[in-house]
């Protein structure tokens, strides 16, 4: 038997795929979504099932398809038509994960779309694959202490980095009462204690959260898509402490 998607000339991947059958006969349900090079989704409804126009007994055949999409919310839809033309439920957990094989950004929006958890944190060299112009942007962080607002701007390679539970350090130069000082940040991951900033003389500016500073990075799809890897990060890593104390127990 060929694959769900035989047919697709770019980057696929199945949402679904599931056996049916009746009293009198037996088929395969797939949904499937590729993404060409523009980054446009095209989702087909498919079936893997007996033809009386073709000389082999099964093939895959194209029920429905729609082409050519551009943003999470018109790829949702499509989604959800291609589950009702073929009547079966989506399980959100596989189908987000397999979107973010080819596309990170949009699984974490279409996970905000559908209310369901977002997928786990990408690698930067995945993401960079996906969206470029994201992967070469920095993220601004700013907290205030004292009675200013203080800000750096972190890598993108480095805030996915952090994101996976990676560190990262860096010093940037600021003025108070006509001084001028030296700040040292330091992050690791995304966690309650994550963020540390101290200052020349040992004393302390800020330590918190990293999800507590304002966080800005680039904008796609009317998300910010450093909010979404730190709202990802912490929820691979609540995820985690369940399984360990199903575990446990």
């Amino acid at each position: 038997m060929t694959s769900a998607t035989s047919m697709a000339r770019s980057p696929s991947v199945v949402l679904i795929e599931q056996d049916r059958d009746t009293m009198v006969s037996n088929w395969i349900d797939a949904i499937v979504v590729s993404r060409n090079q523009q980054r446009h989704f095209n989702v087909y409804a498919r079936k893997y099932a007996e033809t009386m126009d073709t000389s082999a007994s099964r093939r895959w055949m194209t029920l429905d398809s729609t082409i050519g999409l551009k943003d999470p919310s018109t790829l949702l839809a499509a989604i959800n038509s291609a589950a009702e033309e073929l009547d079966l439920e989506l399980d959100w957990d596989d189908a987000i994960a397999a979107l973010a094989g080819l596309d990170w950004v949009v699984a974490a929006v279409v996970a905000k779309g559908v209310d369901w958890t977002l997928p786990a944190p990408p690698a930067f060299e995945e993401l960079a694959q996906q969206r470029a112009s994201c992967a070469r942007a920095k993220v601004e962080v700013r907290v205030e202490w004292g009675y200013d607002s203080h800000t750096i701007l972190v890598p993108m390679r480095d805030w996915v980095e952090i994101a996976g539970g990676g560190s990262y350090s860096d010093e940037e130069p600021y003025a108070y009462e006509g001084k001028r000082f030296t700040a040292r940040w330091s992050i690791l991951g995304a966690g309650k204690d994550s963020l540390h900033i101290t200052y020349d003389d040992g004393g302390e500016g800020y330590r918190g959260a990293l999800a507590g500073a304002s966080i800005r990075g680039p904008q796609m799809f009317g998300h910010d898509v450093a909010s979404l890897l730190i709202e990802a990060a912490l929820r691979a890593a609540g995820s985690a402490v369940d399984q360990r104390r199903d575990e446990d127990e």
